[in-house]
């Protein structure tokens, strides 16, 4: 697995969820799976042996794969073209940062003045309140991600005037102080180079989305104990399909039930004890489909953050087995892109 460094020198747009139809606000990080299409898109584009119209053997567009078994092995790109669709991609964050989680608390007067526990009922510096927020901390405090607002139009030919319906405002990311990075794992291993210019999100045809890489390296491994009680926490949003949750009035125990079901179905050694975790409704695009056809199917979305408490209920060299999977593989849908990465709180003894 490597670790992709990078530096945006474009403002970047990654879009969530839409709350208005005037007013489009970017994601504070690009998922995988956007990451990987934008890497398709510049792939395809220098492909003379891709046509849009076409779709692959299974009925899909804009797919990467060997397209003429004689052409294709003398292109640069057959290595990539061959191995793109085992590729696993991380989600784009700022380099060293870790998503808020709900026990998180910060002053309400003074963000500089760093997190504080569940614990602290008051600001330990100026005794101010305290508030739950979101987002990204690094070094103890909570992370400042610049934005960057313009609004367009489009012009209506006839009347030289603004088109009716069109007015909007898009609300990117632009903060080139700070260093992004995303995991990727494929072949060619040597694919990122240093001071190549990738082009990820939203808008790259207007000059948004352009990153530099800065660094290559080896990401290091994730760390794990068997520390009793175990928690973990999500650093990317995890997904799963919609039939696991219902409206229905359930108690403690089928709720915890509903979970494990959901994203810990193979667990026979740890056993999920408390949950504290958000759950949104996502949908999304899926361009292979074709045009007009884009939609993908709704799907539930756990927000980066979530905690998972479990205790042992086996052996210990099975939780040990079981934890190392957990986190060396993720849960839930999706995971090549990144969805349901955890980490593992590890807990400060006196």
């Amino acid at each position: 697995m490597k670790l992709i460094s990078v530096k945006c020198k474009t403002p970047f747009f990654a879009g969530g969820k839409r709350l208005h139809d005037n007013v489009l606000i970017s994601r504070e990080e690009i998922p995988g799976s956007i990451i990987r299409a934008s890497l398709v898109k510049m792939i395809l584009r220098n492909c003379p042996l891709y046509h849009p119209q076409n779709t692959d053997p299974h009925g899909r567009h804009n797919w990467i794969y060997i397209r003429d078994v004689e052409k294709c092995p003398a292109c640069q790109l057959y290595d990539v073209c061959k191995s793109f669709s085992d590729w696993q991609f991380g989600f784009l964050k700022p380099k060293g940062a870790e998503p808020v989680i709900p026990v998180d608390k910060i002053c309400k007067m003074n963000r500089d003045h760093g997190f504080h526990s569940h614990n602290d009922y008051s600001c330990n510096y100026c005794g101010g309140r305290l508030e739950n927020t979101t987002g990204w901390k690094k070094d103890g405090k909570l992370l400042r991600i610049n934005k960057f607002s313009t609004t367009r139009t489009a012009i209506d030919k006839y009347t030289r005037t603004a088109q009716i319906g069109t007015l909007h405002t898009v609300e990117s990311i632009y903060s080139p102080d700070l260093t992004w990075e995303f995991e990727w794992d494929g072949t060619p291993e040597n694919y990122f180079q240093v001071g190549d210019l990738l082009e990820l999100g939203k808008y790259t045809s207007s000059g948004y989305g352009q990153f530099t890489v800065t660094g290559v390296d080896d990401a290091e491994p994730a760390r794990y104990i068997l520390d009793l009680p175990i928690k973990l926490f999500l650093m990317s949003e995890a997904m799963l399909t919609p039939e696991h949750m219902d409206n229905e009035p359930a108690s403690d125990d089928e709720y915890l039930c509903r979970w494990e079901k959901a994203l810990f179905p193979d667990l026979k050694a740890l056993k999920l004890t408390n949950v504290q975790a958000e759950l949104d409704i996502y949908r999304g695009y899926d361009t292979t489909k074709g045009w007009g056809k884009a939609f993908k199917e709704p799907c539930l979305i756990v927000g980066k953050g979530a905690i998972f408490e479990f205790e042992l209920d086996g052996s210990e060299d099975e939780a040990v087995k079981e934890l190392e999977n957990l986190i060396r593989n993720g849960i839930g849908l999706e995971i090549n892109n990144g969805y349901g990465k955890l980490k593992q709180i590890i807990q400060k003894r006196d």
